[in-house]
């Protein structure tokens, strides 16, 4: 019975550990794809800092809209990057120094995506995070299994 409960908890380690170093990979290369992009000026039309009180926790956010030209056509962005919702966040100190870095009125340097320019970005640096993200998941992974090995 011991066995069986060894080789299934490698089997779910396995699993999970693909799976989560999988995904970290895809986050990654995905967060990457903006670094090759064509790029623009671009000017912020909007940069307002706002907060909420839920369940006792005080959120902070942005609402960031900038604008852009490609080929003569304007386009409204609202995403610093690539994977940002301009969601609420715990983390004040970020949102702030967002407001500073992109204050209304400023310009800028737009990445869009040259097969669908509505997509844009201003900054890039998230691969670095999912690459240790999918390592850490990974060497966890293997290092579970192999304690699990050593007790069979």
């Amino acid at each position: 019975m011991r066995t069986l409960w060894n080789i299934l908890s490698i089997i779910i380690l396995l699993s999970l550990g693909t799976f989560l170093t999988g995904g970290s990979l895809w986050l990654a290369k995905r967060a990457e794809e903006p670094n090759k992009w064509p790029k623009t000026k671009g000017i912020v039309q909007q940069m307002k800092v706002k907060t909420e009180y839920k369940n006792g926790k005080t959120r902070y956010g942005f609402d960031l809209k900038y604008e852009y030209k490609v080929d003569s056509k304007t386009y409204i962005g609202t995403k610093i990057s690539r994977d940002s919702s301009g969601g609420m966040s715990l983390n004040d100190g970020y949102v702030r120094s967002m407001a500073k870095r992109f204050p209304t009125s400023s310009e800028v340097i737009v990445s869009y995506n040259p097969k669908d320019h509505k997509e844009a970005v201003l900054q890039f640096s998230e691969a670095p995070l999912y690459y240790a993200l999918a390592f850490f998941t990974g060497v966890g992974s293997l290092v579970a299994i192999v304690l699990t090995l050593r007790k069979m």
